[in-house]
């Protein structure tokens, strides 16, 4: 983007614009020179200043990454990536750089800015908030005839499963009630039972057509009560009459894809097994479908932050039936209690992928509000503070205060904690400057800078081997501590059955992101979510709370001495791509790989601006990891699924 003439020694390039959640903006840039011993050390404060509105500000500047040429081209250039915050009302900006004797200028027009504005927000777009959405959907959904010969198959099946979809009623409206009914009786997989539970008999009008439906079709069964009894034991009262092999719960309002229990069906007939499962949805309003929520395949870990399944649960009757009884202190969250209950003893779980389940936006529901219902979060908190002790887990829950129905582990006071041993690929004095890690007994060891990376990472596999602790946090030497309880964040999550891998989020010096989950794309692993702002959830809430992922880069992962030693330790030939290869090799040995935003590592400017400059990993360790790991390559995984673009940032794409 061209910008006002530079008068000095010092050019700019590489100009974003990021958009936080305080309507602020982000200007990054980088500004690069031809160095002369003036400039001395990277500096404490950055050397750009920020004027903008004709005069308004200025705002200050910090380093984000400094580094010089290595490349052997002459002359050898000194680059500096600085941020600045800048509000939001900012229409056109001058630049001042003064370090030492070098100094420059520029200036940006309000187009130039808005374009900047507008490029990295349509880089960024989440497919929940893409308007192209509704009209994608009503493309790819299931073709009628599609769907008349799913009804054609089903029907010669030998063996067809009785579904019970339990759907409690309560002064539902009557039009949304059709809706509904029409949506069940539909399926083009006919063996079902529609189980209505009618807790507001006195709504005449809602008793009158739940009376016709029942008339017409013998596949709906009423459950009268002479009260509402609260969404837990009306909804009980519908299991305790179901007669199918497995249960499904439905809300009132909501409305089902046709072909959702036929996926279901095919299903059990390849995993006779599965014992729960779950589908993608969206959001109806005012006749368009909107945010869209394509699930990740089935994650307990996942489960105990947000009840993600969500929708058209649906459980094997046995299974269900060997679960404790529901209770009303669960209202609001009882759907998410049973998930995480039988998730402690179920065997399978399929996902449907496909948008399969719409759920309904009103003022009633919280589709439209996520607070609408507050006395849910409470009921959230302790169903999975209750299955953490169930399990021995020894931690307790907190609310995200930022996101509804939303939670995070914290690991208990009086937990033990075990020796961990912390193995930095760099010097002692640059780990100085990072937090300091109050955690009983830890082991610290540096590699030193000696060598290449290669040398580096044999170092580092060395001293894994060599340690007793019973955990082992790696810490690859671009980025340091950025918090004291980084340790108890990540320990929470690697002592977890299961889990091979957990990797904190790194951050540059001004909070955008730098490191953590890599997915598969058909060009390599890829960064999710870059340079997204301190303090954006993100649509997911990815950015606040722990989830599975595809693999982690190595700025700081934690996983047990003994997994790594099982794994084979660190491959040094991998180079670059060293802590995807691990990941690789955790989740082909079937142990999940877990990024932990809430533990952060700070990203140092050397250690950004090697990454910048040095191109980093190459065509050879390309080569390397794709020999190795084809999958990385494939442009799909449990976590993100293939409709999403390959930018990362769960963006619309095929």
């Amino acid at each position: 983007m061209g910008c006002g003439p530079v008068p000095s020694d010092v050019s700019f390039s590489d100009y974003r614009v990021i958009a936080t959640v305080f309507n602020t903006d982000i200007l990054q840039l980088r500004a690069s020179f031809v160095p002369d011993g003036t400039e001395g050390e990277t500096p404490c404060e950055g050397p750009l200043s920020v004027s903008w509105n004709g005069g308004e500000g200025p705002a200050p500047s910090v380093v984000i990454g400094d580094g010089t040429d290595s490349k052997g081209t002459l002359p050898r250039m000194r680059h500096l990536w600085l941020s600045a915050e800048l509000p939001r009302e900012a229409r056109e900006l001058e630049l001042s750089f003064a370090l030492g004797e070098h100094r420059g200028s520029a200036g940006l027009a309000q187009g130039q800015l808005d374009a900047l504005r507008d490029e990295f927000a349509r880089e960024r777009l989440p497919i929940e908030a893409n308007d192209g959405y509704d009209a994608w959907f009503r493309t790819h959904r299931t073709p009628q005839a599609t769907l008349d010969e799913q009804r054609r198959v089903q029907a010669g099946w030998p063996e067809r499963p009785l579904f019970s979809v339990i759907v409690p009623l309560y002064h539902t409206p009557v039009d949304f009630f059709v809706d509904m009914a029409d949506s069940v009786l539909g399926q083009t997989y006919d063996r079902l039972e529609l189980v209505l539970v009618n807790s507001t008999p006195g709504d005449a009008e809602l008793a009158r057509k739940v009376a016709e439906y029942q008339e017409r079709d013998g596949r709906v069964r009423v459950v009268e009560l002479e009260r509402n009894l609260g969404i837990t034991l009306n909804t009980a009262a519908g299991t305790d009459v179901a007669r199918g092999d497995f249960v499904c719960f439905f809300d009132h309002d909501d409305i089902l894809e046709p072909d959702v229990l036929f996926s279901y069906a095919r299903a059990l007939r390849d995993d006779d097994q599965i014992d729960l499962m779950y589908c993608d949805e969206d959001k109806l309003e005012g006749g368009r479908y909107v945010f869209p929520s394509f699930k990740p395949d089935f994650s307990q870990l996942l489960l105990e932050t947000n009840n993600y399944v969500c929708h058209m649960l649906t459980i094997r009757r046995s299974l269900l039936e060997s679960l404790p009884e529901g209770s009303s202190k669960y209202d609001g969250a009882q759907d998410h209690r049973m998930t995480l209950v039988a998730s402690e003893r179920l065997r399978h779980v399929h996902h449907a992928r496909g948008i399969l389940y719409h759920w309904r936006v009103n003022a009633t529901s919280t589709a439209g509000n996520s607070q609408a219902k507050p006395e849910s979060l409470e009921a959230g908190r302790v169903a999975i503070e209750e299955h953490l002790h169930a399990i021995g887990v020894p931690a307790h829950v907190e609310n995200v205060p930022t996101m509804a129905h939303c939670y995070v582990t914290i690991l208990d006071e009086d937990a033990p904690r075990p020796k961990v041993s912390l193995v930095f690929m760099g010097d002692s004095d640059e780990l100085a400057r990072g937090e300091e890690l109050p955690w009983p007994g830890l082991e610290v060891v540096c590699t030193g800078r000696l060598g290449g990376l290669v040398e580096r990472l044999e170092a580092a596999d060395a001293a894994c081997h060599a340690t007793d602790a019973d955990y082992v946090l790696l810490m690859d030497g671009s980025a340091l501590p950025g918090e004291a309880n980084l340790v108890s964040k990540l320990f929470v999550l690697a002592m977890r059955e299961g889990v091979g891998v957990a990797g904190a989020k790194a951050r540059l010096a001004d909070g955008t992101k730098w490191g953590g989950a890599l997915i598969p794309t058909t060009s390599g692993p890829r960064l999710v979510d870059r340079y997204f702002p301190e303090g954006d959830h993100q649509a997911r809430g990815y950015e606040v709370f722990p989830h599975e992922v595809s693999a982690l880069t190595g700025q700081c992962l934690m996983l047990s001495a003994s997994t790594l030693r099982e794994l084979g330790g660190i491959d040094a030939r991998a180079g670059a791509w060293w802590s995807a290869d691990l990941c690789a090799r955790a989740r082909e040995a079937g142990l999940s790989c877990v990024e932990a935003p809430m533990a952060a590592v700070r990203v140092t400017p050397r250690g950004y601006a090697r990454e910048r400059l040095c191109m980093c990993p190459d065509a050879a360790e390309d080569a390397w990891l794709m020999e190795r790991h084809p999958w990385l390559y494939d442009g799909d995984s449990p976590y993100y699924q293939h409709v999403y673009d390959d930018r990362g940032y769960y963006g619309l794409g095929r």
